[in-house]
């Protein structure tokens, strides 16, 4: 009991017992956007969770509910969520620029994060309220319950194809999952309500998600060279599907739903070559 006590303290001052104030907000704009280039430039960090944490969602809800959680009232919190995303997401970049081969080009898929961080405003008003911890919080934080659920659901999938590949991620979102149970939904039936939403979400992906498709480009053994009227016929046609990209140079288009080898078989003016293409996972590519 004495040690549930600390973590709802713990968690308690980390969601509501520190005051929030601008130059709290600037620093932590700078560090969050020094960090996330570490894990997105610095080779070990590759294919990772901390590389991910970079450029999807979940790091950041943690950041944006952190922020709302320690201000005092909805207009302070709009306006210093909006300004964390409106200097960290252009700094990102900005740091990014010369060790990326696209130079300043790398602004380009600022876009998306720009939209998000006008998004901010309105929604970090709103979102302010969870601190009243009341059915108002589990209303407000649902969508972010789903996301993370999500989110976790898919990675610790990839985890089991890939071990370790995305535990960390999986870990993070249903950590932050049990923090918000502990922060904002105080009494067991808003707990409850908070772990259907949980379970409804599991069982949705399970019945409804499909897995993500595997492109790629491959070259065929030897680099052989086709006329156009060259043929591919493949043995699992339900598995996967493969096109001639370049049949000049070999080149084969491969689109798969699962991993797996199969066999196909090129004509090309009467004459057949059979092949085999194994489709792995390597540590999620």
């Amino acid at each position: 009991m004495e040690q549930e006590n600390a973590v709802a303290r713990a968690v308690n001052k980390l969601y509501g017992g520190i005051d929030m104030t601008w130059p709290k907000v600037l620093i932590l704009s700078v560090a969050s956007a020094v960090i996330t280039d570490v894990f997105l430039l610095v080779p070990v960090f590759k294919n990772t969770s901390f590389e991910r944490m970079g450029v999807y969602l979940e790091a950041w809800v943690f950041l944006a509910i952190f922020i709302m959680a320690n201000c005092k009232k909805p207009l302070e919190s709009a306006l210093k969520t909006f300004v964390f995303f409106l200097i960290s997401q252009p700094l990102i970049y900005l740091f990014e620029v010369p060790f990326v081969d696209l130079g300043w080009g790398i602004f380009g898929y600022y876009k998306y994060w720009f939209i998000l961080t006008l998004l901010t405003f309105p929604a970090a008003f709103v979102g302010w309220f969870i601190t009243k911890k009341n059915w108002l919080s589990v209303v407000i934080l649902s969508p972010m319950i789903v996301l993370l659920t999500s989110v976790a659901y898919e990675a610790f999938s990839e985890t089991v194809k890939s071990f370790p590949h995305l535990i960390i991620t999986g870990i993070f979102c249903v950590l932050q999952i049990v923090v918000y149970f502990i922060a904002f939904f105080p009494g067991v039936a808003k707990k409850v309500v908070g772990g259907v939403i949980v379970v409804a979400t599991v069982i949705a992906m399970v019945l409804f998600s499909t897995p993500d498709p595997i492109e790629a480009v491959v070259s065929l053994p030897g680099n052989p060279s086709y006329s156009e009227e060259a043929v591919i016929e493949v043995d699992v046609p339900d598995k996967l599907s493969i096109q001639f990209h370049n049949p000049e140079e070999g080149m084969v288009y491969v689109f798969a739903h699962e991993y797996g080898s199969t066999d196909f078989t090129v004509t090309d003016d009467g004459q057949e070559t059979m092949y085999r293409i194994e489709i792995t996972n390597d540590n999620g590519v």
